[in-house]
């Protein structure tokens, strides 16, 4: 793939969790362009990620109104982060890259749970949003297969 095609997948994964285009810059591989990827590749992963927290985070009052709300945001949520630890696994990132992007997203989305809980106990004192949010809690494996 020249390096065009390479952004023009970049743009379209900033805004969809385009399978097909996953797949092909998972299969792609082109060490001519590593140097030059790797900074927009992690901006991507960053990106989404930093959008599917504040997806999250901004709509707290609407996911508390109802536990099917809530249930359906995590499931989502947890979607979102699969799809972008996967990205992690693009061929032209060294191991540094990738092991810390791994970690980040662990890491992060574990902080999004906890204030997920911590905001559940304030509205509800029965205990119910605590345990949904729980049950859809992404439990990493340590060998980082998922």
């Amino acid at each position: 793939m020249s390096y065009e095609e390479w952004i023009e997948c970049i743009n379209i994964l900033k805004n969809s969790n385009n399978e097909d285009i996953k797949n092909k810059l998972l299969d792609e591989y082109n060490d001519n362009l590593k140097d030059m990827l790797i900074p927009k590749l992690i901006d991507l992963i960053k990106y989404k990620f930093n959008l599917s927290v504040q997806n999250i985070l901004n709509n707290l009052d609407n996911i508390f109104s109802d536990n099917n709300i809530l249930d359906m945001s995590l499931v989502r949520f947890r979607k979102e982060v699969l799809f972008i630890y996967s990205l992690t696994d693009i061929k032209e990132f060294t191991e540094n890259n990738k092991n810390g992007l791994k970690d980040m997203v662990k890491r992060e989305s574990k902080e999004v749970y906890d204030i997920l809980i911590k905001e559940s106990n304030k509205v509800d004192p029965t205990g119910i949003l605590n345990m949904t949010i729980k049950n859809n809690v992404i439990k990493w494996s340590d060998d980082n297969e998922l």
